[in-house]
């Protein structure tokens, strides 16, 4: 896939112009006297740190529009605590424009300093803010958190459960939920491909895959998402993992999936309460251990039946989709 450019060429010579201009006014005009100019500054320098981002370590490229959040909040938040402990200081020159060796004085109205200084550091943390979440959203619609995120909504509209008497009308067809899950699917992808391949990303492509019959390649996305020992969802993980291997007739695979589930679900923890919470919401059980000991049962008649009638499922395996 061809990579997409941060920004147009036009916004890149718009930030380097205002980048010089900057840096001349600062200097020229002493900089302590000009703080919010300098905190302003910042995504200039950011913007040049990603130009090189692939000497940085991949972890970077999947996550810059956290990181990018981050040190500008905090950019903003110690600026703002400087010019707000020495307040005294921002008053006395709020009422004075410097240009060069020259000092134009504005006002020398105690109550318009008050005045004009209030408005500058308003004017830094909301244009500042609001320049922050902008470029971060710019920046996650072109990387892999961008693209996982906009799969997660779609997924988890497409398979939330609907209201008895509620009719979605043409969103409830089958056709536009699988047309909705292949749009998932393919963002999903694109998520990975750029880099942001946690364990929660190949867990919801394992699922995206199995429901769109393709399930050899949900089976190793599943495996992924495992290997990543995530801190989440860990059982469930074995529990979907076999579920699909009984659709590929490994039911031994399953079997030993299911009761790993089971091992895991029992264990004391906040990822377990989670899921007895969505066992009794959503299936009517005590427990997700005790939802996932009755699907145990089944794949044991399943497995004694395929032992006492072994039979050749070359053919039928064959039918599976790949992608």
């Amino acid at each position: 896939m061809k990579e997409e450019n941060l920004f147009p060429d036009w916004f890149k010579n718009i930030l380097i112009g205002i980048g010089v201009y900057s840096l001349l006014y600062i200097v020229l005009n002493y900089f302590p006297k000009h703080v919010p100019i300098i905190a302003l500054s910042y995504p200039i320098a950011l913007y040049f740190i990603m130009s090189f981002e692939s000497e940085l370590p991949e972890n970077w490229k999947a996550n810059r529009a956290r990181y990018f959040r981050s040190i500008s909040l905090t950019v903003i938040g110690f600026f703002t605590l400087v010019q707000l402990l020495k307040y005294d200081y921002y008053i006395k020159h709020a009422g004075r424009l410097i240009i060069g060796p020259n000092v134009i004085f504005l006002t020398d109205n105690y109550i318009l300093r008050i005045a004009i200084y209030i408005f500058t550091l308003l004017f830094f943390i909301i244009v500042g803010s609001y320049v922050t979440f902008k470029t971060a959203h710019r920046i996650e619609s072109l990387d892999g958190i961008g693209a996982f995120e906009a799969g997660k909504k779609i997924w988890k509209d497409i398979t939330l459960p609907v209201p008895k008497g509620q009719n979605l009308g043409p969103f409830g067809t089958p056709e536009y939920i699988e047309g909705q899950k292949k749009e998932a699917l393919r963002l999903f992808d694109i998520a990975i491909e750029k880099g942001y391949d946690n364990a929660e990303v190949f867990r919801l492509r394992g699922s995206c895959l199995n429901d769109l019959g393709f399930y050899f390649d949900a089976i190793e996305d599943y495996n992924k998402a495992i290997e990543k020992k995530p801190k989440t969802g860990i059982a469930s993980n074995y529990h979907m993992r076999g579920l699909i291997k009984d659709k590929v007739f490994d039911y031994k695979g399953g079997l030993a999936d299911i009761d790993e589930a089971i091992r895991l679900s029992k264990l004391d923890n906040h990822d377990n309460e989670f899921w007895n919470e969505y066992a009794k919401k959503t299936f009517g059980y005590d427990s997700a251990t005790q939802f996932y000991e009755l699907q145990r049962d089944m794949f044991k008649v399943s497995l004694d039946v395929e032992e006492r009638y072994p039979t050749d499922r070359t053919s039928e395996l064959l039918k599976i989709k790949r992608r």
